[in-house]
């Protein structure tokens, strides 16, 4: 009897052993995770830049220096996501809007030594302005209205390219400024790495000039090399 009493006590300290031990590893499964930190909101800037761009063009078959420039403001909106995690945070930009948009040429006499003299006329001359991603491997999508024209045209260094385009013709004169108040032209939305450079635009200026019955030109294939307008982040 005492040998049975024996085993009795031995099977059931066993089995609370296993009953014990089974315990213990459920309960280590069931040890909470702590949740991730929900996203931070996203944050809408309302923003602008200032450009101001020259070159300087010497007609020797004219003899004429004509110096042109840009300026005016592009207005956007740049909208940060900060994500921390996945994927990393990034900003996009939207609403990339030209705001009067000018430019103008000045014409002065060209000496035989190189130098620009006095302010002289031309009989009459075909001002432009032309843009789109200031990189060869930035071509943003564009928009214009009237009398903005989008088309695929010469581009300093790059070859042909898709730009927002508007020339005038004047005159004759010895200044020339074209205004494009009312005519706004647009790019597209850009989405980046929060890490990365903001976008740049680039804009060249043309002209067709004449004298007389003679004239010469300026633009992507002689000389009028892509000035930048880099966006900012905020």
């Amino acid at each position: 009897m005492s040998v049975r009493r024996n085993s009795r006590i031995l099977l059931t300290s066993a089995v609370a052993g296993a009953v014990i031990f089974g315990t213990s590893s459920i309960a280590g499964a069931a040890i909470p995770v702590p949740l991730a930190h929900a996203s931070e909101p996203d944050t809408t800037y309302q923003m602008q830049i200032k450009y101001h761009n020259s070159w300087l063009f010497k007609s020797r078959p004219l003899s004429r220096c004509i110096s042109l420039a840009t300026h005016g403001t592009i207005t956007y909106t740049a909208v940060t996501h900060p994500n921390p995690h996945d994927p990393p945070p990034t900003i996009t930009f939207e609403n990339i809007k030209l705001t009067d948009p000018v430019v103008t040429a000045t014409v002065t006499y060209l000496r035989k030594s190189g130098s620009c003299g006095s302010r002289v006329s031309l009989s009459k001359v075909s001002l432009g302005q032309h843009w789109t991603g200031y990189s060869c491997s930035f071509n943003p999508s564009l928009s214009a209205s009237f009398p903005w024209g989008v088309s695929i045209g010469g581009w300093p260094v790059c070859g042909s390219r898709n730009q927002a385009s508007y020339s005038t013709g004047y005159g004759s004169g010895s200044f020339y400024k074209q205004s494009n108040s009312g005519s706004p032209a647009r790019f597209g939305n850009v989405t980046i790495s929060a890490s990365q450079t903001a976008p740049s635009y680039g804009v060249f200026a043309s002209v067709i000039a004449y004298v007389g019955s003679k004239s010469d030109s300026y633009g992507a294939s002689n000389g009028s090399g892509a000035k930048k307008a880099g966006l900012t982040k905020p």
